[in-house]
C-alpha cells in the first residue's frame, strides 16, 4: 500500500513511462502530482504504466506534460485477474492526451475494474496551489 498523505508532488521530472511502472495487489491513494513531466518511451501515464488488481483512491494529475507516442491520466494498462480493481474519487487535468484517464482496461476470467466518482478535463490554464495542498 502506497498512500501518499494527501501530500502533492511538485514539478518533478520523472525519466520513465509514470511515476509507479507497476503495480500487483495494490493500493496507491491520497497523492497529487501537479506539473509533472513524465517522459515515457511508447507509453506514458501520469501515475501507473500497469496496475493489475490495483485500487487507485482520493489522486489526481493536474496540468504537466506526459510524454509518449500514447499517453493516459492516471493509468496507461488497468488490469483485473483476482475481484475487483476500483478507481475512484480521482481526477486528470491535463492536455494533449490520447485517453483521459485510463488506456487500457482488461477484465480477465469474470473478474471487473469500476471506475466511480472520476473526471477527466482538458485544461490549459493553471489554477493557484498553496504549499500545504491542492484540492
Amino acid at each position: 500500500m502506497f498512500d501518499g498523505g494527501h501530500y502533492t508532488i511538485l514539478n518533478a521530472k520523472i525519466n520513465g513511462n509514470a511515476l509507479f511502472e507497476e503495480t500487483e495487489n495494490a493500493t496507491v491513494e491520497n497523492l497529487g502530482l501537479y506539473n509533472c513531466t513524465i517522459n515515457g518511451s511508447e507509453v506514458g501515464a501520469g501515475l501507473i504504466n500497469k496496475a493489475t488488481n490495483t485500487n487507485i483512491k482520493n489522486v489526481f494529475v493536474r496540468l504537466g506534460e506526459i510524454k509518449g507516442a500514447t499517453t493516459s491520466g492516471l493509468v496507461n494498462e488497468c488490469i483485473s485477474t483476482n475481484g475487483t480493481s476500483t478507481i475512484s474519487n480521482s481526477f486528470v487535468d491535463s492536455s494533449n492526451l490520447t485517453y483521459g484517464l485510463v488506456g487500457n482496461v482488461i477484465a480477465e476470467g469474470g473478474n471487473s475494474i469500476e471506475i466511480q466518482n472520476c473526471y477527466y478535463a482538458n485544461s490549459t490554464m493553471a489554477l493557484p496551489i498553496n504549499d500545504q495542498n491542492v484540492t
